[in-house]
């Protein structure tokens, strides 16, 4: 069966809320038209999840991969084996040197069935594979530990195998919303399929990955690493970010058009080795219709605050909370609302639960889960956003259409948002105020500050309202993309 879009996903529609689910559930279901498939890649098989959203009738395949369920295939190859092995060497220097050309080789002799000479067994358990790794070792890592850089390579490179293999489904135009994991299997279904290959970057994933690498408590570590100062991560932490940067500057070098959310992340993109005439800005839309129009609305008596988002740790809930300490003392009565599902992170999301008890905030602060949040939006007197990692948030662009001020931590788009993104827009006035990441005492004093003026209050939520309606609707966004698809689309 053919499609007109192949999305290719990682960890997300339809089986995580909001966010970039989201964005891709209203793409899909209002270009009605176009017909679309779905691969979607995720960890393991073994948990059996339920999807999120509804899926439309226009998706009309979906397929999955997974990532570490790992098959030890030993099918037919074909050809000289050590013409293979001399590429993939050749690539692995060439990659230390910031040049990935030779990926087409490593198509041709390990990834493409037709030509490949080597299979599976041959890349994890073979000799020739235990002397590319040996040599590898001698020359850029012999002062630490063989037997962890060993085993750090084969869990690092482990997941390749399976996208090697995954079934692609036939289509006009591959479009993935991330490189990584799925940036490399829409570079394989491009070359694969000789179509064209659009990516979106909504957070820029390689960034997105260092945070969390950064953080990482399962990643070895070289003896005495955190005993000095240094300006690395350490050899293990920089290898797993070394394995992002090149799925993204793969991904980028393939790619027909680059796009993403905001002029700052197209400015990252280009930093990273995508090309400027590849790339362009189509900004996340809101719906906007005069029922949202709420503009000079009388604010509630009761101090309503909300957190829109999921409970995660790349989200900074905990800020969220240690600020709504500093308010309740201020606002008597205040009520507050975290507003997302908490199902990703199961400890992260016990942690808040705990950290609330601790600072005695059970009576105010309400955890929601999943709602309809048109529901919520017109009851909220603030919105709040403590993330450390952001791209172009929906939370933001959804209550300023619903006219509440709002209060982010200044990350990705956020400042533009609320602030303004050039000297004309500027001059409609702020929209909320901007904060430090991981700032409780900057979070709750521009909470205080919002909700203690009422003026000031009406004047945010009216710069809120429109801001959106000139800048950032769906039917702008919607149309941006129909002007990239429809070159491609079979006629």
């Amino acid at each position: 069966m053919k499609t007109d879009v192949c999305l290719i996903l990682e960890g997300t529609y339809p089986y995580v809320h909001g966010g970039v689910s989201s964005w891709i559930h209203k793409l899909v279901t209002s270009l009605s038209d176009i017909k679309f498939s779905i691969v979607h890649i995720s960890a393991t098989g073994d948990i059996i999840r339920a999807p999120k959203y509804e899926i439309p009738p226009n998706i009309l395949e979906f397929k999955e991969v997974f990532v570490h369920d790992f098959v030890d295939e030993k099918g037919r190859t074909r050809g000289q084996k050590e013409e293979a092995w001399r590429a993939l060497q050749n690539f692995y220097e060439n990659m230390g040197k910031d040049d990935l050309s030779g990926f087409e080789e490593i198509y041709k002799y390990v990834i493409n069935p037709a030509t490949r000479s080597l299979n599976t067994h041959d890349l994890m358990f073979s000799k020739r594979a235990w002397e590319i790794s040996s040599d590898l070792y001698e020359k850029y890592a012999g002062n630490i530990s063989f037997v962890d850089f060993f085993w750090t390579v084969r869990f690092i490179h482990r997941p390749f195998l399976n996208l090697f293999g995954a079934e692609i489904p036939e289509a006009d135009i591959y479009h993935t919303v991330c490189t990584g994991y799925a940036g490399l299997l829409s570079v394989i279904a491009k070359i694969k399929k000789d179509k064209p290959l659009v990516l979106t970057e909504h957070g820029i994933y390689t960034y997105e990955r260092k945070i969390e690498i950064s953080r990482a408590k399962w990643i070895s570590s070289e003896a005495g690493e955190t005993l000095r100062a240094t300006r690395t991560l350490g050899f293990f932490k920089d290898a797993w970010i070394k394995k992002f940067d090149i799925l993204s500057r793969l991904t980028y070098d393939h790619a027909d058009k680059i796009l993403t959310l905001f002029e700052g992340n197209r400015k990252m993109q280009i930093e990273a080795g995508a090309d400027p005439s590849k790339s362009a800005v189509i900004p996340n839309g809101v719906d906007f219709s005069e029922d949202r129009m709420i503009a000079g609305r009388k604010r509630s008596n009761t101090n309503v605050i909300g957190f829109v988002g999921r409970v995660v740790s790349i989200k900074d809930v905990k800020t969220f909370i240690r600020a709504m300490k500093i308010v309740k003392e201020s606002l008597r009565g205040a009520k507050i609302y975290i507003l997302g599902s908490g199902d990703e992170e199961p400890k992260y999301f016990e942690e808040c639960k705990v950290l609330v008890e601790m600072l005695q905030l059970e009576d105010c602060v309400v955890f929601t889960g999943n709602v309809d949040l048109k529901e919520y939006y017109p009851m909220l007197d603030v919105v709040v956003l403590t993330s450390i990692s952001e791209a172009q948030p929906l939370s933001i662009l959804e209550a300023m259409s619903y006219g509440i001020p709002t209060v982010a931590s200044d990350v990705g788009a956020c400042r533009e948002l609320i602030l303004g993104k050039d000297d004309k827009d500027r001059e409609e006035g702020p929209s909320g105020m901007i904060t430090t990441v991981g700032s409780p005492h900057e979070t709750a004093s521009a909470i205080l500050t919002i909700l203690n003026n009422s003026d000031l209050w009406g004047k945010m939520s009216e710069a809120g309202i429109d801001r959106v309606k000139k800048h950032y609707r769906t039917d702008s966004m919607l149309e941006g993309y129909k002007d990239i698809y429809e070159p491609f689309l079979s006629k």
